[in-house]
């Protein structure tokens, strides 16, 4: 298992990524339970009608449509801060919703805050394998994208030529 100070390169990034999903298709001791499908208090459950895939995308998505959470994974790739070091790291951000953020985060799996007994007491937070992999598949998806800029550039064009504008 690859530690915070082997990974320096989205190439490695990938590779956790890859073991990461490798794992959870494997047939593991202890089965996850399934989403319900009613909403109670702060568990989440798919919706009826929805598919098990979608909403697995959607829990994903998040991670990835929120303000401020992959920025603070990308801080959090090479060390592990303390709250007011990621507050300064983190520019424009509140206490308020850097605490909230972190604190789904952790929630999430993706980060791991470990106390310290200093005078006045302190956390670091640090990025966990999970988050590693998460970064690594977001690697995957910025590649595609690059990889693909131009043509949907060309699409893009193609389709506002042929709209008529307001």
């Amino acid at each position: 298992m690859a530690t915070l100070g082997t990974i320096k390169n989205m190439e490695s990034l990938e590779s956790i990524a890859k073991t990461e999903i490798q794992q959870a298709q494997s047939d593991s001791p202890t089965p996850l339970r399934p989403p319900l499908i009613r909403q109670e208090g702060s568990r989440r459950f798919i919706k009826k009608g929805e598919s098990l895939e979608c909403f697995y995308f959607q829990e994903a998505k998040k991670r990835i449509g929120d303000k401020w959470s992959l920025l603070v994974l990308f801080i959090l790739k090479d060390e592990s801060l303390r709250f007011n070091e990621l507050l300064k790291g983190v520019q424009g951000i509140s206490q308020k919703v850097l605490s909230t953020t972190l604190r789904d985060l952790e929630r999430d799996g993706y980060l791991c805050r470990q106390v310290m007994a200093t005078k006045p007491p302190g956390a670091a937070y640090s990025i966990t394998e999970m988050g590693l992999g998460f970064l690594g598949v977001l690697g995957t998806l910025s590649a595609w994208v690059e990889h693909h800029w131009q043509q949907m550039e060309v699409s893009r064009q193609y389709f506002d030529l042929q709209t008529p504008t307001k």
